[in-house]
């Protein structure tokens, strides 16, 4: 997923709408950091709108939830 994102069109900043995701794992905090660092490279941003409970609790546990 993330060599996918290498080509994707930075045109706008994006939102990512975790609404209907109920449990996540380490893998999205990667693929969400990795999101953010191609924004910020493109002048963009990425936003992250209802993150699960447990994506904010593994944030905390790694001490980057002010990243999030």
């Amino acid at each position: 997923l993330i060599e996918k994102t290498k080509n994707f069109n930075w045109s706008d900043s994006v939102q990512i709408d975790f609404s209907q995701v109920k449990h996540v794992d380490t893998s999205a905090l990667s693929l969400i950091f990795e999101l953010k660092r191609d924004a910020k490279r493109h002048n963009r941003n990425v936003t992250i709108n209802t993150p699960p409970k447990n994506l904010l609790k593994l944030a905390k546990l790694y001490g980057v939830e002010d990243l999030i």
